[in-house]
């Protein structure tokens, strides 16, 4: 008990306790210091079967909160592939040591940022969660967020990682009158797969060779390829395939000749060995100009500008191998060295006249009109004559003949025309 007695006035001292809860009631610490005495005869006593000898000395602890961290997350801008997903995030507050997280309700366990996903299913949506924990495992509060993987069939914005830089050779095609089937290769390594567009037309997934069928007789199909991974698409090569003509179509070769070229013009021959075309079709610049024959004359061109020719052998089978050429019209050695010269006019009323001219020369692109009022009194030319500033056509492009209208009854008035080209202004004509 002595001990006893000495500890608990210790304590006493310490905590400045009160009271202690022994069996059988609480004990005053002040009266145990001020009774001694009776405290140490207490030491000396010998316990009988009715007394008590343990001392109740329960515990009672209070557990203090967990630090938790209080600054939120936030996501940033993914980057995202078909099987892969990179997504940054960041935290508002400095409390939180580490980070874990949930992708679709299963933990990762801790992760930094970003946090790099793979081998994930195209298009498909996933959730990601983060929860901020504080250095005493204090959890802070979670943030999630949806990100959904590219389809296949769709290019990729943003993706992850490097893009593929392999090359793709095309081999050899096997082909007919409506279908090919085209062969390609790749030098590099890590791609998922490869992307085809026809004709720049919508990607979609492929191998080789590539299978086209249901096509156009007779016609070259643009095949653009290029590999990709997670990273996006990599480099698009293509090659340009024809199909063959229909069995029984024209199987010979448009061969065309030296033609005649002026700076507005173009006469092109052409000849065929077959027998077996019954006509033959044309197109300039892309555009049909039906039916022709030898040779193809195209007028009203532009000086100094190429112009594509393709004429394709017909027959009741269908078309044959076209031919294709590119003709520049000539370009003028100077400016117009042609002159004007002026028929009558014809159809004279009261407000209009038409103009008639010829050029002499061959070099004048186009031509240019102006048309002014003559002064005159009472009906009377006025002699020398002056213009009157009235202006019906400035510099307007014309051909002959060409009408001037809107006029003055009883009025006077001046026309001139100038050959042009690319190179400047030939010499000015006048009728008065």
């Amino acid at each position: 008990m002595t001990v006893l007695t000495e500890a608990l006035l210790e304590l006493k001292n310490k905590l400045n306790l009160q009271y202690i809860d022994l069996e059988g009631g609480a004990v005053s610490l002040n009266t145990v210091q001020a009774e001694t005495a009776n405290l140490a005869d207490i030491k000396t006593e010998t316990c009988t079967s009715e007394c008590v000898t343990f001392f109740n000395s329960i515990p009672h602890y209070v557990v203090p909160e967990l630090p938790v961290p209080t600054g939120t997350i936030t996501f940033g801008v993914p980057k995202i592939g078909y099987t892969a997903i990179s997504q940054p995030f960041s935290y508002s507050g400095t409390d939180a040591t580490h980070y874990t997280a949930t992708v679709d309700a299963v933990s990762i366990g801790a992760v930094t940022s970003p946090i790099e996903l793979t081998g994930l299913t195209p298009d498909t949506t996933h959730t990601i969660a983060v929860t901020p924990i504080s250095v005493f495992g204090g959890r802070g509060t979670e943030a999630s967020t949806n990100v959904t993987t590219h389809a296949l069939d769709t290019f990729v914005p943003v993706g992850v990682g490097a893009k593929p830089i392999g090359v793709i050779t095309f081999g050899t095609p096997t082909k007919d009158s409506e279908s090919i089937s085209q062969p390609f290769s790749y030098s590099g390594t890590g791609q998922l797969g490869f992307f085809a567009k026809i004709d720049n037309g919508i990607p979609y997934l492929v191998t080789s060779p590539i299978e086209l069928l249901g096509l156009d007789p007779v016609t070259v199909y643009n095949i653009k390829v290029a590999a990709y991974n997670n990273g996006g698409i990599g480099t698009w090569y293509q090659t340009n395939v024809k199909t063959k003509p229909l069995p029984g179509a024209p199987l010979g070769t448009i061969t065309f000749g030296t033609p005649t070229i002026t700076y507005t013009t173009i006469t092109q021959p052409f000849t065929y060995a077959y027998g077996d075309a019954t006509s033959f079709t044309a197109e300039v610049n892309g555009s049909s100009i039906g039916t022709v024959t030898s040779p193809i004359s195209l007028s009203g061109l532009t000086e100094d500008t190429e112009y594509e020719i393709k004429v394709s052998p017909i027959n009741a089978y269908g078309a044959g191998e076209d031919q294709t050429v590119v003709r520049t019209t000539a370009v003028p050695p100077s400016a117009p060295t042609g002159n004007i010269v002026f028929s009558p006019s014809t159809s004279i009323t009261s407000t209009s006249f038409v103009v008639n001219f010829t050029y002499t020369g061959t070099d004048a692109t186009s031509f240019l009109a102006t048309v002014k009022e003559v002064a005159s009194v009472n009906g009377v030319l006025v002699v020398p004559y002056e213009l009157t500033g009235v202006v019906i056509m400035s510099n307007v492009p014309v051909t002959s003949p060409f009408l001037v209208s809107g006029l003055s009854p009883a009025s006077f008035y001046a026309t001139s025309v100038t050959p042009v080209n690319s190179l400047g202004s030939g010499t000015t004509a006048s009728l008065g």
